[in-house]
């Protein structure tokens, strides 16, 4: 028996357009460094509507000590690759 790989809407694998990756640190520092990487379909896709300078907005939502919620908006060049949230 195979079993087939399932496609997303732009051909990536899994649905997995975009893996985000983050260290985990212990620090006392609240700011988390931010790694992205993009399936080959996507930046493909991304070539072929000639797409001049792509970016990514990350929305980080948190809750500060008195419980209130607050939320930090991020838009940054794909090709940066590391955003400090």
């Amino acid at each position: 028996m195979t079993s087939q790989t399932e496609q997303g809407e732009h051909g990536e694998q899994n649905g997995e357009a975009i893996r985000l990756f983050t260290e985990r640190t212990e620090t006392a520092n609240s700011t988390v460094p931010v790694r992205w990487c993009l399936s080959k379909d996507i930046l493909d896709s991304l070539k072929a509507k000639k797409a001049r300078r792509p970016h990514l907005l990350l929305v980080v939502k948190h809750q500060d000590e008195k419980a209130e919620e607050k939320t930090e908006r991020k838009l940054v060049p794909l090709d940066q690759v590391l955003q400090y949230i």
